[in-house]
């Protein structure tokens, strides 16, 4: 379907993640607190309003937490790379 090279790579981590992704969504979406929801039917919030004010906010911060952390962590360990494995990168560098 894609040559081997950048776009296999890409479109092999977007259907690794897409599909976790939309589950948990789903998943997270039903969760929401049921009071929350009491509230909102109170207040008379249409579906579109209540996933918009309600369920969404939820479900983007944690995935902006998920995300840094992910940078975070992925940083740390480049840090720990780069000094564990500075002869290695050296040896390449030789002319020769």
């Amino acid at each position: 379907m894609f040559k081997i090279g950048n776009q296999m790579e890409v479109a092999t981590i977007v259907a690794g993640t897409i599909w976790p992704l939309l589950l948990n969504t789903l998943d997270g979406a039903r969760t929401v607190d049921p009071v929350q929801l009491e509230m909102a039917r109170a207040f008379r919030l249409s579906g579109w309003q209540r996933l918009w004010c309600l369920i969404l906010p939820v479900f983007w911060s944690t995935l902006v937490l998920l995300g840094m952390l992910g940078y975070l962590l992925n940083a740390i360990l480049y840090g720990i790379e780069r000094v564990t494995l500075a002869w290695h990168r050296g040896a390449r560098q030789l002319p020769g």
